[in-house]
């Protein structure tokens, strides 16, 4: 397999409010395209590509490798021809080594999941409540009866939702240095390739608009956990604040769907159309805290 159509496993450390997202200085096109766009996955090479994924993760964990589940369209059976494999694995302790499947792949320590599921986190959360064993040796699937504990998760999402807006503003400050390098090699009319800063700029932008989004998502699980204690998935969340606020839940889907189109690369964001889903957020934001 090689490492340009393949994706790095995200290995989930201890849980924190505070996701610290950078990206690397010495900025390398070819790991940014890696990072950013992979190779969809051919419908017929699923079963294929799903024991491959599980292979590298069991020869590189063996024994400790306690829970391998398949998440997303692929384990509801509505896969098509641009659908991601999903999988979630849980080990008994992580190794600190890079690994590259087809896969979007997740890897969590089980003494962390717990702590994952019982402090809301949405993305951890909904990827185990809702992946299918493909392997389990532990009865990891016992694990999903645990439910969040309100005095635990409220405070943790409304946390992580504000450091998510602040994050975002330190990220645009960077998109617009790079927007101005280009404004500025234009108007010099210089004969220098514009197309690296735009390259870094649109990878920025759409990174953080999916912070944008996972900051409302943290917070209407918030709302959801102190309604029903529960954790639920992206759809039931979007039903869920439509019936609280119709104008919030269209802002989210909204700003999802620009992610998915930035990262297709149908069509890049402009910075003030940005600020403008940025504005919306706020404000949203601060309707669904006064709900909590």
């Amino acid at each position: 397999m090689e490492n340009s159509y393949l994706r790095q496993v995200s290995q989930f450390g201890p849980l924190s409010a505070y996701d610290i997202w950078f990206i690397d200085f010495n900025y390398d096109p070819n790991e940014l395209k890696r990072r950013t766009f992979w190779r969809r996955t051919n419908i017929f090479d699923y079963e294929k590509q799903i024991n491959e994924t599980f292979d590298i993760i069991k020869n590189t964990y063996h024994e400790k490798l306690l829970y391998f589940g398949i998440c997303g369209s692929y384990k509801n059976g509505t896969q098509d021809k641009n659908s991601d494999i999903d999988v979630i694995s849980v080990v008994s302790s992580l190794i600190q080594e890079p690994l590259y499947t087809h896969a979007d792949a997740k890897l969590i320590e089980k003494q962390e999941l717990k702590k994952y599921l019982e402090y809301g986190e949405p993305l951890i959360t909904n990827f185990f409540l809702n992946s299918k064993p493909f392997y389990d040796i532990d009865n990891i699937e016992n694990m999903k009866s645990i439910k969040p504990v309100k005095k635990k998760a409220i405070p943790f999402l409304l946390t992580k939702a504000d450091f998510y807006i602040d994050s975002i503003k330190i990220i645009k400050l960077v998109a617009k240095k790079y927007d101005k390098m280009i404004e500025s090699i234009n108007k010099l009319n210089l004969t220098i390739s514009t197309k690296g800063c735009a390259n870094i700029r649109d990878f920025y932008l759409k990174a953080a608009l999916e912070r944008m989004h996972s900051s409302s998502v943290s917070l209407a699980e918030a709302l959801h956990i102190k309604e029903n204690e529960i954790v639920v998935d992206l759809q039931e969340l979007y039903e869920y604040i439509a019936k609280k606020d119709e104008y919030i839940a269209k802002t989210m889907k909204e700003i999802r769907n620009r992610r998915k189109q930035c990262s297709a690369r149908i069509k890049n964001i402009t910075i003030p159309e940005f600020e403008e889903f940025l504005n919306k957020t706020e404000l949203n934001n601060k309707k669904l805290k006064s709900m909590i």
